[in-house]
């Protein structure tokens, strides 16, 4: 029991991690979506270009929506840091690992002011300058692959990095109608069953409308179902986990 309840839990905790961007549910009307879309046949279609980086702004969905894109241009490494854990010290750990893989840099709003400067020349250049005590200069570091961004609100990126980056495409919060989908499509994907309709729109009411909300919600509906060794969601699971949050 335990076994199997595990493995549902890591199916759905892995949704994001392996949606493709042409299953997402579009949010709000699908303007964000389209647009990451049409980045996306534009790279392709001109591989000997250089790729752009992005910055993805809203309120919810970044990381899914920014995931999904490096690997709809062709990533199957994502290396995936807080922008508030960036410093000089590890700069060159993050960017150049040896490989070319897709950058997804979080909540950018928040980079500190100290690796302001090597990230805008990342964005700008391909590459970064740090000065190195043993060598008593300067060293150059190559950067490959392509950097998204992301950041709640546009107006608090720093001007340097919003001028800086190729594209920005913001993402629209979701209709009730649409999160009752985004459900649905984990349930799917985990391979769930659920007694009835009125389920979904159970759980999005009990996430308050917000996606990360409802996402966590569905788990914990999905943990009781679990407990109880079963396969089929039920609205005795939805109505137990409103009185455990």
């Amino acid at each position: 029991m335990e076994k199997a309840q595990k493995k549902e839990l890591i199916e759905l905790s892995e949704f994001d991690s392996s949606i493709s961007l042409w299953q997402l549910i579009p949010a709000g009307k699908g303007k964000g979506l389209s647009l990451l879309k049409v980045v996306v046949d534009s790279i392709l279609n001109n591989p000997a270009r250089e790729k752009p980086s992005l910055l993805i702004t809203g309120e919810e969905g970044k990381r899914t929506y920014g995931s999904a894109f490096l690997r709809a241009v062709g990533y199957e490494a994502i290396r995936q840091i807080p922008a508030s854990v960036l410093c000089n010290a590890n700069l060159v750990q993050v960017f150049t690992p040896g490989y070319e893989h897709g950058h997804l840099i979080t909540a950018v709003d928040t980079l500190g002011p100290w690796v302001m400067g090597p990230i805008h020349q990342i964005l700008k250049e391909g590459r970064f300058e740090l000065y190195s005590v043993f060598r008593e200069g300067s060293e150059i570091y190559h950067v490959y692959g392509l950097i998204v961004l992301t950041a709640k609100d546009l107006n608090r990126v720093p001007e340097p990095i919003r001028n800086a980056v190729g594209h920005v495409v913001e993402i629209e919060k979701h209709t009730q109608e649409q999160l009752a989908l985004v459900v649905l499509q984990r349930l799917v994907y985990a391979g769930i069953h659920y007694e009835c309709e009125q389920i979904l729109t159970q759980i999005v009411q009990n996430g308050k409308g917000r996606l990360k909300d409802v996402i966590q919600f569905l788990k914990l509906c999905l943990l009781i179902m679990q407990a109880d060794q079963r396969d089929v969601l039920l609205l005795k699971d939805v109505d137990r986990a409103g009185r455990l949050k």
